[in-house]
């Protein structure tokens, strides 16, 4: 039987094809991945953001049914209304499933927590509207942002076409002394191949989103097993 240990349910924007091969690639043996959907209509904006996530309830009531925990596997959607929208997005999928819940963003927040850290660099696909939001998403919850910087992308599902080499050079871009940590944001944009290399090149701890949401969720599956390959976050917590 697959996910005999746990079974991982996400509830992902139509348009993510990052999220599920990464999850795949990290699963520990014993645990399996299953995805729902979410229409991501419109260009990258914040209000197409809000719109999508009205199919929360849908696609929640849908992974109830084979899932031990549910994650909503969208990074921008679940800080663009600012702090606390998470936590009403995790209340929500909770109400209609009864089952343990978080979002990427409360992931990260959570991972960020974990790895004691205070200064993020953060490297991003989003406009720069959306990485206004998220830097305050941030700073709201007691980090900050020492730099910040975006590919500008505001197609739909663009983010997914980068290779991991873009992001490298992305995040070695923004990153600084200054900074303790180096965060990737957006969950179909392609990270975890260069995220041990790029930690030995910068000398601190760098998470994604995929990584952190990864990481939570098996955590609140009751999973507690070092991963190695993918980061700190995975390999030591």
């Amino acid at each position: 039987m697959y996910g005999w240990r746990a079974r991982l349910g996400i509830i992902i924007p139509s348009v993510n094809t990052v999220m599920e091969p990464e999850f795949n690639k990290m699963a520990p043996e014993g645990v399996s991945v299953h995805a729902a959907r979410m229409m991501a209509l419109g260009k990258f904006e914040p209000k197409s953001l809000v719109e999508m996530a009205e199919e929360t309830e849908n696609a929640a009531k849908r992974l109830k049914q084979i899932a031990d925990v549910i994650g909503w596997g969208c990074t921008s959607g679940s800080f663009v209304k600012g702090k606390g929208y998470d936590l009403e997005i995790i209340d929500r999928i909770k109400k209609v499933t009864g089952l343990p819940a978080t979002t990427t963003s409360t992931a990260v927040i959570h991972a960020l927590k974990t790895l004691k850290v205070k200064k993020i660099a953060v490297a991003t696909p989003y406009t720069e509207e959306v990485n206004d939001l998220l830097k305050k998403f941030l700073e709201d919850n007691g980090f900050i942002v020492t730099n910040i910087k975006g590919l500008g992308v505001e197609v739909r599902g663009g983010q997914g076409v980068y290779h991991p080499s873009t992001t490298y050079r992305l995040s070695r871009e923004v990153d600084s002394d200054e900074a303790e940590c180096i965060f990737i944001s957006c969950t179909n944009f392609r990270s975890i191949e260069i995220i041990d290399q790029l930690e030995k090149d910068c000398q601190k701890p760098v998470i994604s989103s995929n990584t952190a949401t990864m990481w939570h969720m098996l955590k609140l599956a009751g999973i507690n097993e070092n991963i190695k390959g993918f980061g700190t976050l995975l390999e030591k917590y």
